[in-house]
């Protein structure tokens, strides 16, 4: 069978997207990296000084806990540090946080990854 307008194996190339870390790593459960220096969490809708993330390790049940944002001290310009144990002391189960020494960004790490 002729191919017409060129068109007869488009499906066979393609692309992919995928997230990456601020550093150009892809993340892994051991080590997905957020922010550095700092972020404005102004905007970030609150019930009682408090707000809600969730986070979902690989095809794991979803963990949402509620984040203590009384704990920065400026909320237009939290730090590494302050959302660092903002985010430990949400209590979520196998998830730590820490500021990855190579890049100085909020790193999150997966109990048994």
């Amino acid at each position: 069978m002729a191919v017409i307008n060129g068109m007869g194996r488009w499906a066979t190339e393609g692309i992919r997207f995928q997230r990456h870390n601020g550093d150009g790593t892809i993340p892994t459960p051991s080590r997905f990296l957020g922010f550095a220096n700092y972020a404005d969490l102004s905007k970030v809708e609150t019930t009682a000084g408090t707000a809600p993330i969730s986070i979902r390790i690989d095809g794991g049940p979803v963990m949402t806990e509620n984040v203590d944002l009384a704990l920065i001290d400026d909320i237009a310009h939290a730090t590494v540090d302050e959302a660092v144990e903002a985010l430990n002391g949400a209590g979520f189960s196998g998830v730590t946080f820490s500021k990855d020494p190579a890049t100085t960004r909020l790193k999150g790490s997966a109990a048994g990854a």
